[in-house]
């Protein structure tokens, strides 16, 4: 109800949402989680027991997504909407000591088909999926697929564009609205996947210190 009266009444608006349940590990959920996504395990029953605990969680994610949605449909803001979603990291691996091979079907937070997780800057710890809705986009992008190079700090630019404010020229970003749809119109051909201030001193003075013997 907040969002439908907030949206009634702002000419332009920005709606930010992290959502908790399904970043929380399978069995490290507390108890605000637990009843949102134990009342939907009934709909996965062939489903083993941590399998179900996460589909519950992703249930009760989507539903929440579905809520924005009925919320901005209901004030007619829809139609001048851009919805991005998209994860933050990929999966982590399961807490067993040693853990087991990140390519284990069992995994249900694997990654697969790409290596790594999270903490790590393998395509399976920084490559995620995601996805833009919009009927600004046009018909013809409905259903689509991009395979460009995007990074989350290319957001800020896109939606302050759409939105008609002044995006600075020093901007870790890119607008990426038109790369979207046409392959040819994206600018971002590279990105930095870590910079470890532990073990890279460059020209500094100061020793490189001990870091788990990683560095």
């Amino acid at each position: 109800s907040k969002l439908t009266s907030n949206t009634q009444t702002c000419a332009t608006c920005f709606l930010f949402i992290s959502f908790v349940p399904s970043i929380t590990q399978v069995g490290a959920y507390t108890a605000a989680h637990e009843h949102a996504f134990l009342v939907r395990l009934h709909r996965y029953p062939h489903l083993g027991a941590e399998m179900q605990q996460l589909c519950g969680m992703v249930t009760h994610t989507d539903e929440m997504i579905g809520d924005v949605v009925q919320a901005l449909n209901s004030t007619g803001n829809l139609a001048n909407s851009i919805l991005i979603f998209m994860g933050d990291n990929g999966g982590p691996h399961v807490d067993d000591d040693p853990p087991p091979s990140r390519w284990d079907s069992t995994i249900i937070e694997r990654n697969y088909p790409y290596r790594g997780q999270k903490h790590e800057i393998f395509d399976g710890g920084v490559h995620v999926a995601g996805f833009v809705y919009s009927p600004l986009l046009g018909a013809a992008a409905v259903g689509t697929v991009s395979h460009a190079v995007i990074h989350a700090t290319d957001w800020g630019p896109t939606i302050l564009a759409r939105a008609g404010a002044a995006v600075l020229s020093a901007a870790d970003g890119f607008d990426v609205w038109s790369c979207l749809t046409d392959a040819s119109q994206c600018k971002r051909t590279e990105m930095v996947l870590n910079i470890n201030l532990v073990c890279d001193h460059g020209n500094s003075s100061k020793p490189p210190q001990p870091n788990n013997g990683t560095c």
